[in-house]
């Protein structure tokens, strides 16, 4: 198992959040993935499906996921998060 380190480097450029955007968009996955078991509000799971059968391109749910997992890294990457992290 490879540990990912999510902050950003020093070039400015961030290999982990390339990797989640192209995840996003593409369908042959270069990397290994992982089930993430996970309960989530019924309300957050039933608009998850409804953003799915409401795509125009019958997006997955993971799809979505990732999308905001991706967006949550960037967030505390940007110390905007709402839990404090170690350096």
């Amino acid at each position: 198992m490879r540990d990912v380190k999510l902050s950003a480097k020093k070039s400015g450029k961030r290999d982990d959040k390339e990797k989640a955007l192209a995840a996003v968009v593409r369908d042959d996955l270069d990397e290994e993935m992982k089930r993430l078991p996970v309960e989530i509000p019924a309300s957050y799971h039933r608009r998850l499906h409804n953003m799915r059968a409401n795509s125009l391109d019958n997006i997955p749910v993971k799809k979505f996921v990732i999308e905001a997992l991706t967006d949550l890294f960037e967030k505390y990457d940007n110390g905007k998060g709402d839990h404090h992290l170690q350096d």
